[in-house]
């Protein structure tokens, strides 16, 4: 299955640098149509995954730590949960 929207390779604005430079598409040109058609795909073939709160803040602690993701731009309440 191939869906027929247009993926336009970006620079995002999330507090994660690499994704943003790395990862971001926006998709582009959507109908109704095309949305249906995203979503099938990623309901057939997507990666359906739960990761715990504690996972989370685990992994939010390394990216800090590894300066990927700038606590200073966090919210208050993800700044005190991984001090």
């Amino acid at each position: 299955m191939r869906t027929h929207a247009r993926i336009e390779n970006t620079v995002g604005d999330t507090h994660y640098k690499e994704a943003n430079a790395y990862w971001h598409r926006d998709i582009v040109e959507l109908s109704a149509e095309k949305i249906a058609e995203l979503a099938n795909i990623i309901m057939d073939r997507g990666t359906k995954d739960r990761i715990s709160e504690k996972e989370v803040i685990g992994l939010v602690k390394q990216a800090v730590s590894s300066g990927t993701i700038d606590k200073h731009k966090l919210a208050d309440d993800l700044k005190k949960s991984i001090s």
